[in-house]
């Protein structure tokens, strides 16, 4: 449900602005960016509210939704781009124009208790990913649940009993199937688990990959129609393709959150920057001014790349960056 947008229509409009940290972005066209984001103070009375902005040829727009979202992506299927939202906790999708004007919210589940972690446009449909293993896809208009081999044993019965050890506790969460990542292209799709698992559909059913990792797995890129680059927790950095999955040796000390193809060469963010492979060898960039940041998404399209930090975004057409910090933030940098 889109909350009141004149209360932070207001709060900008009075020089008030308040502080906060993108969580996703993503391009919409040249000059234009979608983000959601987290509100470091919220209204009076406003426990959940979520931050949708987009920057369009160097002014900002801003639209707030009674829940946090999680996720944003673009559907390209209409004459103009459609702006897509997920929150985490409502199961629902929504759509903006590209001047970030309301048009429409759809549930894609009846399941109250679901909980969102990504959407993404994926071979011109829309899929939302979700935790206990479950995809949603809209087809023609129409949401189906596409989770066929990604359902996890039941163990209810576990947690029935008088006394719970950390074993059975262990054991539950190891059994579970959350879907923190999800990309693709019309050959293959491929998710990525919180335990470090990945799940490969080239028809209608989730087979598992054995990967060798326990690590969360948060960010899915495709080099090709069929082979994939996934980054993850704990340093992961892997190669999936038609013969497995295969891990990139490398020496870089952190945690990895998002990737992008941009120009022929894969790049991937983590908590403490942004890297690429480059002839072979994952390395750091160093051209932002920033080297160590908390990059949270990664997008190129039509010869751009976005990299949103935590509280500004830079672009980088192939040739110079250009950085921008969102309103309310000049004091937290």
């Amino acid at each position: 449900m889109v909350s009141k947008n004149s209360l932070w229509k207001n709060i900008v409009m009075s020089k008030k602005s308040t502080s906060s940290k993108f969580i996703d972005g993503c391009i919409v066209s040249p000059g234009s960016y979608f983000f959601t984001s987290r509100l470091d103070r919220l209204p009076e009375g406003e426990y959940g509210q979520g931050l949708l902005s987009l920057f369009d040829n160097g002014v900002f727009q801003f639209s707030l939704r009674d829940q946090q979202v999680e996720s944003v992506c673009i559907d390209r299927n209409a004459s103009e781009p459609i702006l897509c939202a997920v929150p985490r906790f409502d199961p629902r999708v929504g759509y903006y124009d590209n001047q970030l004007v309301s048009l429409r919210d759809e549930v894609y589940t009846s399941d109250s208790a679901n909980m969102a972690t990504s959407v993404r446009n994926i071979n011109n449909h829309i899929y939302v990913a979700c935790m206990d293993g479950k995809v949603y896809k809209n087809s023609n208009g129409r949401w189906e649940l596409f989770n066929a081999g990604l359902e996890a044993e039941d163990l209810s019965y576990l947690l029935a009993g008088d006394s719970l050890s950390v074993e059975i506790l262990t054991r539950v969460f190891q059994n579970s199937v959350n879907i923190t990542a999800i990309n693709g292209s019309a050959k293959v799709l491929y998710a990525g688990t919180s335990s470090g698992d990945v799940f490969s559909c080239r028809e209608s059913e989730w087979e598992k990959l054995p990967t060798g990792t326990k690590g969360l797995l948060s960010g899915i890129t495709l080099k090709n129609e069929t082979d994939a680059y996934v980054v993850g927790h704990r340093g992961t950095l892997l190669m999936v393709s038609e013969l497995g999955v295969s891990p990139i040796s490398h020496e870089i000390k952190d945690s990895f959150i998002c990737s992008t193809m941009f120009d022929g060469e894969f790049y991937f963010g983590g908590f403490k920057g942004l890297y690429k492979i480059e002839n072979g060898v994952p390395q750091k960039v160093f051209h932002m001014g920033r080297d160590d940041f908390t990059c949270f998404a990664l997008d190129s399209h039509a010869g751009e790349m976005l990299v949103t930090g935590d509280r500004w975004f830079c672009v980088y057409d192939g040739r110079s960056w250009h950085r921008e910090t969102m309103p309310g933030n000049e004091n937290q940098l």
